[in-house]
């Protein structure tokens, strides 16, 4: 079906992500609408875990955020870091953003946990300590999987997660139209789904999330077209966008 105008795509994640994101998608010829449900605030961490930093192995960091809080954290308690430690990121970003901090991390190709715990330097961990730079509560399901492996995982948790938008903000998107949302964690997909539900919208929105985790958030809450892309990054969603829309028209 041909359409008279641009597809608008609802961007729900916080910044500075939503503001990269937006930019791309409006490169890649779509109008997007930024909104974010969740606003990320610092947390103090356990600083009995900012002071072991040299008896881990390894040390993942699971989004941009957790090197913006986490790394100055570990900073101050270590003017030179422990030459052992292996850095790892969940995706080219967040590896960008280490690199700022003269910090050489790997990362997946597929930026999700799954993609992480499928990387060679993750292969063999029985008995190493890991370290998970994360939000509160976040990523257990990446930890519940090193554990099984035999690894002694802990959770640095630097930052956590605030709903800020209104019902309200929401029901004026809505009434303008959009065709697609992007919903980029498990927190902003139940923040999502509580909105949505109060304004008695269909369910038949397409959403695009970053991995099956935060689909199977919504799914079960009856929003049955949404689409795991290959990570959060800007190609993927929009690669994911595209291929969903499409199917959309098609149908």
């Amino acid at each position: 079906m041909h359409r008279d105008r641009t597809d608008r795509v609802l961007v729900t994640r916080s910044e500075p992500g939503a503001g990269t994101l937006a930019r791309a998608l409006e490169a890649a010829g779509f109008e997007p609408v930024v909104c974010p449900l969740i606003d990320v605030r610092e947390r103090l961490p356990d600083a009995s875990l900012l002071q072991a930093l040299d008896r881990f192995a390894a040390a993942i960091f699971v989004s941009g955020h957790a090197v913006r809080w986490g790394v100055p954290a570990l900073r101050r308690h270590w003017p030179a870091w422990p030459g052992h430690l292996q850095w790892l990121a969940v995706g080219d970003a967040t590896a960008l953003a280490l690199a700022a901090h003269g910090i050489r991390a790997v990362h997946p190709g597929e930026e999700t946990s799954e993609g992480i715990l499928a990387m060679p330097e993750l292969g063999v961990v029985a008995g190493r300590r890991v370290l998970i730079v994360c939000g509160a509560g976040g990523r257990q399901r990446l930890a519940n999987e090193l554990t099984e492996r035999g690894a002694y995982v802990s959770k640095l948790e630097v930052y956590e997660r605030i709903r800020v938008t209104s019902a309200a903000s929401l029901r004026a998107i809505h009434a303008s139209g959009i065709d697609a949302a992007v919903v980029s964690s498990t927190d902003g997909g139940r923040a999502f789904a509580a909105l949505w539900e109060q304004l008695g919208a269909p369910k038949d929105l397409r959403i695009i999330v970053p991995s099956e985790r935060v689909r199977d958030t919504l799914f079960p809450l009856g929003f049955e077209r949404t689409v795991s892309s290959a990570g959060a990054g800007p190609a993927a969603v929009i690669a994911a966008l595209r291929s969903s829309l499409e199917t959309n028209r098609e149908s």
